[in-house]
């Protein structure tokens, strides 16, 4: 059996064929609204169009089960008319009938919504210098060929394992997207990516019990997702600790997430400054300039990694992305806040008009390793399952699964409980490992160390 897949190409070309249409496209619907909504009082507008192509393999008993192409075409139509805004969102790629839908709805503009938060950015504000070549998409697309046998190949790992009943589930899908903006402000742009996510899902049966596990890998690049055999090996161990685990006891102890758990708790930071939880008197509300987490704590947000489909080297805004850092040395320096919410509050706009790119939370001292060695009875959490959280009022408290560490040393497999805590104190005191896993992270746009909380309350 093969390590890995080719990760040959079809030859065929990732959509640039595209291009010109959709830029030809949307310039010719950018003048057409202007015109027809000069009565109207428009004076700008923003136009967007684009194309995806998906394409979804899925195997079961080394079968190709379902072999799924299809085609999807996207308008929306950004209409300003002094603080009054109206979108118009269409699937239909037809010019005649999108002009159409502009002359049907321009009448009920007088009924939108005042927003004086949503105006464009300035012509002065627009990047149209050189833009940096983040090879984020497949110049030619791999073939199905690769990919079935891809999709084959993690059902041929998982289910080797004695333990694994049957796979549910093997697939690899394909999301190839090319679209245009332009805007009255100058904005003129054209973007392009390809995406491949897989995933398998064996599923073992007992007298007891049906569990059911998964492991999973995306990327921009075919190549660059993990080889499928580690994909099926993840899959089976994830299900192997599901169907042995038993319960810890109740009480106050230690836990150490594992990096896509801290993952999930880094998520939940952000959404903690984001600047519409300060509206709302969250628990990091009036924090700028002060010490939240510790002292050893960097956070940034790093747009131009190479490889990754979260990195941006423009956004949707016009605006050349830079690095940011949103916590140096445990000090929160800034919220993540929008062009609309930096308006409404008069706060620093974060510059990020598509959202976060690729977050690193770096700054620890020992390795997971030592960190565990010293805990005599805790848990060491491989995913969460849902739960409650608030950022505004700061509880926290999910369902988790994971090992047990007893003796400084993982243990058995643990599930059935829950980890609960005031999100504060956890971001106040934990301790992050010094490993950082590799950039890019293909899982997600959050790469984060193993970190260690203290004094958790674990309930069954």
């Amino acid at each position: 059996m093969s390590s890995h897949i080719s990760g040959q190409n079809s030859g065929v070309v990732a959509l640039p064929q595209h291009s010109h249409m959709l830029k030809d496209m949307s310039h010719e619907l950018l003048d057409y609204v202007l015109k027809a909504g000069k009565p109207f009082g428009i004076t700008d507008a923003h136009v967007s169009v684009g194309i995806g192509e998906m394409s979804r393999i899925r195997v079961e008993s080394q079968d190709v089960t379902s072999l799924h192409n299809g085609r999807e075409f996207a308008a929306q139509i950004t209409c300003f008319a002094n603080d009054k805004v109206q979108v118009l969102d269409s699937g239909i790629q037809d010019l005649a009938t999108l002009k159409a839908m502009i002359d049907a709805q321009l009448p009920l503009l007088h009924d939108a919504p005042e927003n004086p938060f949503m105006k464009l950015i300035g012509s002065e504000e627009i990047y149209r210098g050189p833009t940096i070549d983040l090879d984020q998409r497949e110049t030619l697309v791999t073939s199905l060929e690769d990919m079935i046998e891809y999709a084959k190949v993690m059902e041929r790992v998982v289910k080797d394992y004695s333990w694994v009943s049957m796979v549910s589930g093997s697939k690899v899908i394909r999301e190839l997207a090319c679209s245009h903006v332009c805007a009255t402000n100058g904005l003129d742009m054209p973007e392009a990516s390809s995406e491949y996510y897989a995933v398998v899902q064996p599923v073992a049966i007992t007298s007891s019990e049906k569990q059911q596990g998964y492991g999973n890998s995306q990327a921009a690049h075919f190549e660059d997702l993990l080889p499928p055999y580690i994909v099926g090996h993840e899959a089976a161990a994830y299900l192997f600790n599901l169907l042995n685990a038993t319960q810890p006891e109740s009480g106050v102890k230690p836990v150490i997430l594992d990096p896509d758990s801290s993952v999930e708790l880094f998520d939940t930071f952000f959404s903690a400054i984001d600047a519409e939880a300060h509206r709302n008197k969250g628990i990091f509300s009036g924090k700028v300039g002060q010490l939240i987490l510790p002292e050893h704590v960097m956070i940034d947000d790093l747009p131009h990694i190479k490889r990754s489909q979260f990195s941006v080297s423009v956004d949707m805004l016009g605006m050349l992305q830079k690095p940011l850092r949103f916590v140096d040395r445990g000090v929160l320096t800034q919220y993540f806040c929008t062009l609309e919410e930096s308006r409404r509050q008069g706060l620093p706009f974060s510059g990020r008009g598509n959202g976060l790119t690729n977050v690193v939370v770096t700054g620890g001292t020992r390795s997971e390793e030592e960190m565990i060695s010293t805990i005599k009875d805790g848990l060491y959490i491989t995913g969460f399952n849902g739960g409650t959280v608030s950022v505004l009022n700061g509880t926290f408290s999910c369902p988790a699964q994971g090992l047990h560490i007893k003796d400084g040393k993982k243990a058995g497999p643990a599930s059935n409980f829950i980890v609960a805590g005031q999100l504060r104190d956890m971001f106040a005191g934990l301790e992050l490992a010094h490993h950082v896993p590799k950039v890019p992270n293909f899982r997600s746009n959050i790469i984060a160390p193993a970190v260690l909380l203290q004094g958790c309350t674990i309930s069954v």
